[in-house]
């Protein structure tokens, strides 16, 4: 699989990472804003603290609390040194069924989720428009910029880049910029493979680089022939 087609693969998975996280923070976070949750205070009547018990022991804290002048006893299966018997906290209780009940600490807690997601999902967006524009922007100026053979210099390394704990290549060349009669150093986008063997093998000495009519910083150095070469290798 190509490269590129890898790094777009990367953009997606963290853009659904990011709808995944922010689907779970809306959920766990329902109560704060739905109207069959409503806020009241409990109290901590009872811990069981499992820290030194058998591994089928579970963490509960029992809370009990009123709801229209009935009152109820529920458990909630946590455990924080910030709890103690006798601590008032704030919970949410379901209007349908007032046993059913969670901490509100613990539920703000979990609106980092939603956080987290719409990061992922911007840098996962951000990236996949990015290369579209880039990929867009690079066929306008081979349709329309000025094309020279800019004279292959070097292969570098990336050190700016990485992708699964891989750096990319960059292939520099020179050339004349006819606008001007200067010449100029022309730098490839990143290439996922050394290209220095490919470029020895079939004696590459130039690069096409199509180049802005109207601003010489944009151009684009024209590297399709080394991947037709890396593919059918």
């Amino acid at each position: 699989m190509h490269k590129k087609n890898k790094v777009n693969i990367i953009y997606i998975v963290f853009t659904f990472m990011g709808m995944l996280f922010l689907i779970l923070g809306i959920m766990f976070c329902q109560p704060l804003f739905s109207k069959n949750y409503i806020a009241t205070t409990a109290t901590i009547s009872r811990i069981i603290d499992c820290s030194n018990s058998s591994s089928s022991c579970q963490n509960k804290i029992y809370l009990t609390y009123e709801v229209n002048g009935k009152a109820y006893e529920s458990t909630v299966n946590i455990s924080s040194t910030s709890y103690y018997e006798g601590k008032e906290i704030t919970i949410y209780y379901d209007t349908n069924k007032p046993s059913n009940v969670l901490i509100k600490s613990v539920i703000l807690i979990f609106l980092i989720f939603p956080v987290f997601g719409l990061l992922f999902i911007g840098i996962g967006i951000g990236g996949l428009i990015f290369n579209w524009h880039k990929r867009k922007s690079n066929e306008i100026l081979k349709e329309t910029g000025l094309g020279i053979q800019a004279k292959y210099l070097k292969t570098r390394l990336n050190p700016y880049y990485r992708v699964n704990g891989k750096y990319p290549y960059k292939i520099t060349c020179e050339g004349v910029n006819p606008y001007d009669n200067k010449k100029y150093i022309y730098e490839s986008e990143n290439i996922w493979f050394d290209p220095e063997e490919l470029i020895k093998q079939y004696d590459i000495k130039e690069f096409p680089v199509y180049i802005n009519s109207h601003n010489s910083k944009k151009y684009y150095v024209d590297i399709s022939i080394l991947n037709d070469f890396n593919v059918n290798k």
